[in-house]
This record gives structure tokens, C-alpha cells and sequence, in this order.
């Protein structure tokens, strides 16, 4: 489970980091949604057992 973790956040940082380039300061609303959503993701997957 740890490793499927592991993997599953790296790819939510290569997810963020596109959604960051494309929402152009935070102003175009989807990416900056897919962004905010990327972002806590990983944070949220190291709280489970």
C-alpha cells in the first residue's frame, strides 16, 4: 500500500504542477481547480493508514 501511495503522489505533483502552468495566475477557474484538488490530494493520501 505504501508504494501505491507513493506513486499515486508523484503523480498528483505532475498533475499540479501542469494545472499550475495552465491556469494562468490563478485565472482560469478549471485548472485552478484541478490545481487546488492535485495539490491537497497527496497531503490528504499521508494521513491514511
Amino acid at each position: 500500500m505504501d508504494w501505491v501511495i507513493l506513486v499515486v503522489s508523484g503523480a498528483m505533483e505532475a498533475v499540479w504542477a501542469q494545472a499550475l502552468d495552465r491556469s494562468e495566475g490563478f485565472t482560469q477557474p478549471v485548472p485552478s481547480i484541478v490545481f487546488l484538488v492535485a495539490l491537497a490530494a497527496p497531503r490528504a493520501m499521508c494521513q491514511l493508514p
